[in-house]
């Protein structure tokens, strides 16, 4: 891929450049090339302390099920200001998408990753806080009525 052959490039000559890392960060996530994308978000979280780029950490270190690392990441970034210029954009179905404030993005995958770590009681409030700051958000609301249906089964 060009794109990342020139951010390669650059990144030797300027390896701390913010921009560049970035684009390598997106570019090896899109590439699925998920654990030098980890590495690459590694990197940038500890430079930037943004809370997009801890997120997508977050998100990466879940997809390849290191539930542990993402728990771990997923709480620093929850911690961390929210700048209001991220949004995610979620797949509701086949055809319609969500836009969704980072904010409560970064709260719903602490729930789906509390829900690989048996911390119930943990997804339950994320969910609900996700809700909270984004009402109308319904990955969040299915997952907190499965999880609570769950629950009242056991």
């Amino acid at each position: 891929q060009p794109c990342y052959m020139v951010v390669t490039d650059v990144l030797k000559r300027d390896p701390n450049n913010i921009s560049m890392l970035e684009i390598q960060a997106i570019s090896l996530e899109s590439l699925g090339a998920l654990q030098k994308g980890i590495e690459a978000y590694e990197k940038l979280f500890a430079l930037t302390n943004n809370n997009y780029h801890g997120y997508s950490l977050a998100k990466l270190q879940y997809s390849i099920k290191d539930y542990e690392n993402a728990y771990t990441t997923i709480q620093k970034v929850e911690k961390l200001n929210d700048s209001g210029n991220y949004r995610v954009t979620y797949a509701i179905n086949k055809t319609h998408t969500q836009q969704i404030e980072l904010i409560a993005a970064i709260q719903y995958l602490k729930g789906l990753i509390a829900i690989e770590l048996q911390k119930n009681d943990i997804a339950i409030s994320s969910f609900q806080k996700a809700i909270k700051i984004q009402p109308e958000f319904v990955l969040a609301k299915e997952n907190l009525d499965a999880l609570n249906e769950k629950m009242d089964k056991e």
